[in-house]
């Protein structure tokens, strides 16, 4: 007979790796919107009063922090899809 645990670690292991790739993703967009110059530019011109929806920039230090409220919205919406279609 099956434990109680070893019902609930598939499920737990498809999680954890559908929270890395979440991570992963944020990381990547992050820093390529951060160090591509045309995308810094085009973030530039957008008007001060809607910047912190696209991208909210922190320094801490030399080290500027950056996080997109809308990315890590939708990336978590395809998250609960992938994770409901499991």
């Amino acid at each position: 007979m099956r434990s109680y645990l070893d019902l609930i670690s598939k499920p737990l292991e498809l999680i954890g790796l559908l929270l890395i790739i979440l991570g992963v993703a944020i990381l990547v967009i992050g820093l390529v919107i951060a160090y591509t110059p045309e995308l810094r530019r085009l973030y530039n011109q957008i008007p001060d009063d809607f910047k912190p929806l696209i991208l909210i920039s922190v320094r801490i230090g030399s080290v500027d922090i950056m996080i997109s409220p809308i990315l890590i919205a939708v990336l978590t919406i395809l998250y609960l899809i992938l994770l409901y279609k499991l």
